[in-house]
């Protein structure tokens, strides 16, 4: 059976997955390390979704775009019916791995978005745990951690050696790219010292 990850970033009306919504969620599919498809999904926030302003600004998002997404039950198919295009949700070794920085964050956000789509299949797709690379980074960087001003997404990327574009900083397909590139060059680095 082949391996199937699923790279994430979701962008959110601010931080409680109980209270807020996702507005845009972005990934990338690879089979045996080869890409499939990415999809990036504006999602209308649900109508009693919490909605932040700041939360909004640091993503570039602004009320009236929200208008415009399309609602969450139409993402919530088509992305449903795009997982079930490589996994049987009824076999319990066929599951995406989900690669995400700070993977509990869009993995959390994700399984209350499902839930408030009245979907129950969630752990049928996804393996768990979620595969962190913010930790994986952690322990990568454990000995010069100190010398970080924090530990964001575009930092750790710059401690490494990703040259970033922070202008698109918190666009969720960006954000996948970056992430996928940290990832990258931390398995060589475990590879070049072994």
């Amino acid at each position: 059976m082949a391996i199937k990850k699923i790279y994430l970033d979701v962008e959110t009306t601010s931080t409680d997955k109980d209270k807020h919504g996702i507005i845009q969620l972005s990934g990338m599919v690879e089979l045996d390390n080869q890409v499939m498809e990415t999809f990036d999904y504006k999602v209308k926030p649900f109508s009693l979704d919490d909605v932040d302003q700041d939360a909004l600004k640091v993503g570039g998002f602004t009320d009236s775009q929200l208008a415009t997404f399309e609602r969450p039950g139409i993402v919530y198919f088509k992305f449903s019916k795009m997982l079930d295009s490589y996994v049987d949700k009824y076999n319990k070794q066929d599951k995406f791995h989900i690669i995400a920085y700070n993977a509990g964050f869009d993995d959390g956000f994700l399984r209350a978005w499902f839930k408030r789509n009245g979907g129950k299949y969630y752990g049928s797709y996804f393996f768990w745990p979620p595969i962190d690379v913010a930790n994986m980074a952690a322990y990568h960087f454990m000995e010069t951690r100190s010398q970080f001003p924090n530990f964001k997404l575009m930092t750790v990327a710059k401690y490494i050696g990703i040259e970033v574009d922070e202008s698109r900083a918190h666009d969720a397909m960006y954000d996948i790219e970056v992430t996928k590139e940290i990832l990258k060059r931390i398995v060589e680095a475990k590879h070049d010292s072994n």
